[in-house]
């Protein structure tokens, strides 16, 4: 599916330090993410990058609760997808905002609505254009997060080894070796 979630990539961080690994390695972290492998390096890219915020925006839903949920499908009132059967209102969300882009459903929100977002993801409410900007920073953030959680542990000292990274030893501090690295934050204690 070729589709822009966000209208400025905001996955390109991830994608720049995935153009560092090889094709297989590429190919087979996509798989283990439900992703289609096939295709040439810069698709995969490509791929990789909506698959991280496609799980994002998965997340991010899921944290809104069905109430909240209801309540902007009535407001945004997202048209009803090609199946017969009908669409629950996460399922209507999340395909309106791919269809949408993420930045765009964002800053379609009232300002109530993205106070309240920020609330659920814990993050500081503050003019629209900067809450729009911190939520979908977040969903990408916690994409790539589950994204890499999904690897198996030698698929992920792959990455390191190919990012340059001495592996960590456990699952969990080699996720957030590589949040690191590809993101430059600040490292956890």
């Amino acid at each position: 599916m070729w589709y822009e979630i966000m209208s400025v990539r905001e996955t390109q961080e991830l994608e720049a330090a995935a153009q560092k690994l090889s094709l297989e390695i590429l190919k087979k972290s996509l798989e283990a993410n439900g992703g289609d492998p096939a295709g040439k390096k810069e698709e995969i890219l490509h791929r990789l990058g909506n698959k991280v915020l496609e799980i994002g925006l998965e997340g991010f839903l899921d944290g809104l609760g069905k109430d909240c949920l209801k309540d902007l499908c009535e407001q945004i009132k997202p048209k009803e997808g090609g199946t017969r059967k009908k669409e629950s209102p996460k399922t209507k969300l999340f395909r309106h905002i791919l269809e949408k882009g993420l930045e765009y459903f964002l800053q379609d929100c009232a300002k109530e609505q993205l106070n309240n977002f920020c609330s659920v993801l814990l993050l500081e409410q503050s003019s629209n254009d900067a809450m729009v900007s911190q939520i979908a920073d977040e969903v990408m953030l916690t994409g790539t997060k589950k994204y890499l959680h999904n690897l198996a542990l030698p698929l992920l000292k792959k990455w390191c080894l190919q990012l340059g990274l001495k592996p960590a030893a456990s699952k969990k501090q080699l996720v957030e070796q590589l949040m690191v690295h590809i993101f430059e934050l600040e490292p956890l204690d």
